[in-house]
């Protein structure tokens, strides 16, 4: 079946990411977004990984165009507090390791194999401190530390590339609706409720009845309404898989707080705190931090978690 016009229903990063990818790459296709007024988006969602680069550069976004926009911070490493011991941290950095003085990286076959280097290392000087295993491997950790980004054109940063070791912080809000306005020209955006998902003969979505537009129909339907799933879930039964046998937390608090000191709490690293019950992100974005907890309410209920975030 030839497929020529799309409907993505819900609006949000999700809606807006998926919009702004077709009509980049497929514009020749009628794509419509229907986004509801009378549901509020997460907003959610603003420490990325580096899978986050092809996705932008797929797009052919450049940092200096959209960031300042977005509120957007640059990442570096996921940073661990009070995870190995209180009181203590490490990071796990983004990009490749530096094992030029190693035996990946050199002939000389007496040299220790990657990483078990720093084991060694950790087994002759116990007091090497956890951080050290990051700052060994990694170069760019000392931007990380000393929170200073630089392009690195001319390379003096070994095994170090800007465009993708680098990832992002930034307002999921900001960024969907930056792209609404500055990538998708050619998507029809209507504002209105789904009421009803209709189903053909063979089960399969055939248009949506809206509240204030009627019915709409499409060849495609793109299902971005989060949590409430309603092409996906509650219209074709596709289940829900939940990975609660292995990730036990299932709950979180979030919310937004102001800067205090930003030359100190504006970090090129997303900062995740162990505490009773789970863990405390931290998000520093240009003008604000994100924070948020996330805990099993198997083992502490809402009220009280919130207390201790």
């Amino acid at each position: 079946m030839q497929i020529n016009s799309i409907i993505i229903v819900g609006g949000g990063s999700s809606g807006w990411f998926t919009a702004s990818i077709l009509n980049k790459h497929v514009s020749e296709i009628d794509v419509t977004l229907i986004e509801s007024p009378e549901v509020s988006t997460i907003g959610v969602g603003e420490s990325t990984n580096l899978n986050i680069n092809w996705f932008l550069q797929s797009l052919g976004m450049q940092d200096e165009e959209w960031m300042p926009h977005c509120d957007a911070t640059y990442k570096g490493s996921i940073k661990f507090t009070d995870f190995h011991k209180k009181g203590k941290f490490f990071h796990f950095p983004f990009g490749p390791q530096d094992l030029r003085f190693t035996n990946i990286g050199n002939e000389k076959e007496t040299l220790p194999i990657g990483s078990d280097a720093w084991s060694f290392k950790k087994l002759m000087y116990p007091d090497t401190p956890q951080t050290d295993f990051a700052e060994s491997f990694w170069p760019a950790m000392q931007m990380v530390n000393n929170n200073k980004v630089h392009s690195n054109e001319n390379h003096t940063i070994p095994e170090f590339n800007m465009k993708n070791d680098w990832a992002y912080q930034f307002d999921a809000t900001k960024v969907g609706n930056w792209m609404k306005t500055n990538l998708c020209s050619n998507t029809k955006h209507i504002l209105d409720h789904v009421t009803n998902v209709n189903l053909d003969e063979d089960g399969w979505i055939s248009s949506l009845s809206t509240k204030e537009h009627g019915k709409i129909e499409a060849d495609l339907y793109i299902d971005c309404t989060g949590f409430n799933s309603i092409l996906l879930e509650k219209t074709l039964k596709v289940p829900y898989i939940s990975y609660e046998d292995m990730l036990i937390n299932n709950a979180a608090w979030a919310t937004k707080i102001p800067y205090v000191d930003p030359d100190t709490e504006m970090e090129l690293a997303t900062n995740c705190t162990g505490i009773n019950n789970g863990w405390v992100w931290n998000v520093p974005l240009f003008s604000r931090l994100g924070s948020g907890y996330v805990y099993s309410d198997k083992f502490v209920d809402k009220e009280t978690a919130l207390k201790e975030h």
